[in-house]
């Protein structure tokens, strides 16, 4: 677990009690479309449901590379899954996605776990996922907040950990997610985080182990 719009708050915080993030990723025959459609209304019809929103490209993330996400937060699971059907028959979204040649790829829910600075700043973001046991809350507390004093002082903008509960075959899965403005800072400290004696332990003791990452800058 080292892992991975306009708001009604200016900034998803760690005190904006953020609970479950869902994740929608397509594949667009025009990113050009589909942002105009994004900034015009559909940002706006997303945050009619969802507490936040925002929308990234993932450059670099194997099969899944060139692929536009499109990030919600929700209060809870029985919000998240409203939500997500209300989006689905809103006619705005339904004409961007049309628009654009949209065609989907995935979707997945995230319980939220630990959230850290502002993960909608950032030119970039990256998303690492792992496999491993149970860690107990105060176990996760400490680690997270041990990769956050040296990721804070790394580029990294916000920082969010959590677990995928509705994923196909990578339920179970952690995820943590990172924002930047410099990738090549980020992997600096990342690289310093790997080395932490500490750290090692914690990845040791409950069996982590990575299984992927993909990177991507944001579009808005």
């Amino acid at each position: 677990m080292v892992m991975g719009g306009l708001s009604r708050s200016s900034k998803f915080k760690k005190e904006d009690q953020m609970k479950y993030m869902s994740n929608v990723a397509m594949r667009v025959a025009s990113l050009e479309k589909f942002m105009a459609g994004w900034e015009d209304s559909g940002r706006a019809a997303s945050l009619e449901v969802a507490t936040d929103a925002w929308a990234t490209q993932i450059i670099m993330g194997g099969e899944r590379s060139g692929a536009v996400n499109v990030v919600y937060m929700w209060d809870s699971i029985d919000s998240a899954v409203d939500g997500v059907v209300s989006l689905r028959s809103d006619e705005r979204i339904l004409t961007t996605l049309a628009d654009a040649g949209a065609q989907f790829m995935s979707r997945n829910l995230i319980r939220i776990d630990q959230v850290f600075g502002d993960m909608k700043t950032g030119k970039y973001a990256t998303v690492l996922t792992s496999t491993g046991n149970q860690p107990s809350p105060a176990d996760q507390k400490t680690a997270a907040e041990r990769v956050w004093s040296t990721m804070s002082g790394a580029g990294a903008n916000g920082q969010i950990w959590g677990q995928m509960v509705a994923a196909g075959p990578q339920t179970g899965h952690w995820i943590l997610g990172t924002s930047t403005d410099s990738l090549d800072k980020l992997m600096t400290g990342t690289a310093s985080v790997m080395t932490n004696p500490d750290q090692i332990k914690f990845m040791t003791d409950h069996n982590i182990a990575l299984t992927g990452r993909t990177i991507g800058h944001r579009l808005g």
